[in-house]
């Protein structure tokens, strides 16, 4: 399992002067919607090009200063590939943006510009650029928001290139949460959904560990890191030198895994492949929900009457993956035919009984 990276401040990091408005200045009670007004008289309506030169070094001109820059963001994709990185995930509110839109923005795509982190500016315009960009590395965005429009409009918005049709956006959309097959923790979900779909689309199988979630929430890190994926915390002094620090240096390699001292490879192993596929493990989970009393037994033979034999004991484990919970039946008499006609003689017997006397 990859170890948690909690972004520190370094001493030589690049990092964005500009001040960003705070979680206390733009909360709000959940009844409330945020608009672009409010995000503007937060702070000053600077431009994202203005917040990127703000901590230029006199030494630097603004082309040597972005060249810069751009030297840092190829390293760091090269990094991710040489790390066997296939899909980038990141965070909308808090991560990509400087701010949060509480998931009601009613302003307008632009007005949201000035709050995108200069990192990521440079960082998915490099993604774009890639060649590798939606064959061997993707990019999605995964968010809780249900403002899916606005994320993509956004991106048009800030890239101004027709590839950002490729970056996959999954949001808790009324109906991306109607269709979920199974209730998983954090961001899992998401992140399923659209390794499904790149698996479907563009014929690439992902494994856990070569995705990479960028997110503020520690608890959505962690049930990440839980999963399986590599992850990277994001906060407010996250700057190239820190992602590049952190690929470089604290991404574990494509080939080992730490764990418990030792050096495990990924090379293939001797034992038994994986019985299910990741669909099937869908269907287990969505045939676990339908009837109120299904058991393991139940699920196993309704798959083996579709031709996919699957032992109980694996039905079992996926159920407890999806974070499914069984319960025993209460053990107790069960009423025979005699019970029954005896009861319904009773009843008739004492149909006419004032039962108030």
């Amino acid at each position: 399992m990859s170890r948690t990276t909690k972004v520190n401040p370094s001493n030589n990091a690049t990092t964005t002067s500009t001040s960003s408005p705070t979680d206390d200045e733009i909360s709000q009670s959940s009844s409330s919607l945020t608009t672009s007004t409010e995000l503007k008289d937060q702070c000053s309506n600077v431009g994202l090009s203005n917040k990127n030169l703000s901590t230029v070094s006199p030494d630097l001109t603004t082309s040597e200063y972005i060249a810069e820059q751009r030297a840092k963001t190829r390293d760091i994709v090269l990094g991710l590939q040489n790390k066997n990185i296939k899909l980038i995930a990141i965070d909308f509110d808090n991560t990509f943006l400087s701010t949060h839109t509480h998931g009601y923005y009613k302003g307008t795509a632009d007005s949201l510009l000035p709050y995108i982190r200069p990192v990521f500016q440079y960082f998915i315009q490099e993604l774009l650029a890639s060649s590798a960009f939606s064959r061997t590395l993707h990019v999605c965005f995964v968010s809780f928001s249900p403002q899916e429009k606005l994320i993509k409009k956004l991106l048009r918005l800030a890239f101004t290139t027709s590839k950002t049709d490729q970056i996959i956006i999954r949001c808790s959309t009324p109906e991306f949460v109607a269709n979920m097959k199974a209730d998983y923790p954090g961001k899992e979900c998401h992140l399923l959904s659209v390794v499904t779909e790149i698996d479907k689309k563009r014929k690439t199988r992902i494994a856990r560990r070569e995705i990479l979630l960028l997110d503020d929430d520690p608890y959505n890190i962690s049930t990440a890191e839980r999963f399986g994926h590599r992850v990277l915390e994001i906060r407010d002094e996250i700057s190239l030198d820190i992602l590049k620090d952190f690929v470089y240096n604290k991404l574990p390699d494509r080939s080992t895994t730490k764990s418990c001292g030792r050096d495990l490879t990924d090379s293939t192993r001797s034992g038994r492949p994986r019985a299910t596929t990741v669909k099937l493990d869908q269907q287990i989970t969505s045939l676990a929900k339908k009837p109120p009393f299904v058991t393991a037994q139940d699920i196993t033979n309704q798959l083996e009457r579709r031709g996919v034999v699957v032992s109980e004991r694996t039905v079992c484990r996926r159920l407890n993956e999806a974070g499914a919970r069984y319960s025993r039946p209460m053990s107790k008499p069960l009423l025979t035919e005699y019970h029954r006609q005896n009861r319904l003689r009773w009843a008739q017997h004492h149909k006419a009984t004032d039962w108030n006397q």
